[in-house]
């Protein structure tokens, strides 16, 4: 979970992208 989010932060200087993966993220999340 801690290197979802550390990924996450990496990315999220490109807002659309970071954006993008959260949203991915959540996804997984509420699936699992």
């Amino acid at each position: 979970m801690k290197d979802i989010f550390e990924a996450i932060e990496s990315r999220i200087k490109s807002p659309v992208f970071g954006y993008f993966v959260l949203s991915m993220d959540s996804i997984h999340i509420y699936l699992d």
